[in-house]
């Protein structure tokens, strides 16, 4: 970006921001999908010169740190690795996170849970893989249709609480539908349209 700062974006991800920075008060970016920021601290007349990710659900405002936005139709949350972030939401309220901290907000329930992170589910980013502890196969599939745009489908609602542990690189998402077709406990459909369906290995299609 114009001031220095870096962002990673996922698949089906965009972020819009000006050619150069002129406001001398707030740096601006706007953000669709999910992106890991790391932004670089700025001042101006010895004041420090915010920076914030505006999202459908809430602003981001920061001034120097690194961290996680991911966000649908339905809820945001926000993974802090390093520094300080405010968060703004739309009703005018405001909170305050610390590193190692996520915020998950849920506009249509009302519901704002703020927690230290688990690792259950993460991307590295750096390293580009996708890392799976002990994550329901429902996290999985809602990660991957809103990261990748893959759809898939769990035939049974049971499917959904089994869990799966794992690293692989996130280009290679189709080697994690490999291993469990591999696995012996499900069986994995892929339709003419690229669609995925899991389902227990000794259920019929």
């Amino acid at each position: 970006m114009p001031d220095g700062s870096e962002v990673k974006l996922s698949a089906h991800s965009k972020l819009r921001y000006p050619i150069a920075f002129e406001d001398k008060t707030v740096r601006q970016v706007w953000l669709e999908g999910e992106g890991f920021f790391k932004v670089q601290k700025r001042k101006n007349d010895g004041q420090a010169l915010k920076f914030v990710v505006h999202i459908v659900q809430m602003d981001i405002e920061v001034l120097g740190t690194r961290f996680l936005v991911s966000q649908d139709t339905q809820q945001a949350k926000i993974r802090l690795d390093e520094g300080n972030v405010r968060l703004r939401f739309q009703d005018l309220q405001q909170l305050t996170m610390k590193p190692g901290q996520e915020v998950e907000y849920r506009p249509d329930q009302q519901k704002l849970v703020q927690r230290y992170a688990s690792n259950k589910s993460s991307t590295t980013w750096k390293q580009q893989t996708l890392t799976f502890d002990n994550t329901p196969l429902e996290e999985v599939a809602q990660i991957l249709q809103e990261r990748y745009g893959i759809s898939l489908h769990l035939e049974d609602e049971a499917i959904g609480k089994e869990v799966i542990s794992g690293t692989l690189p996130a280009n290679k998402i189709k080697l994690l539908f490999l291993m469990l077709d591999q696995g012996g406990a499900f069986k994995v459909i892929e339709n003419a349209q690229g669609h995925y369906l899991i389902q227990f290995q000794n259920q019929q299609h």
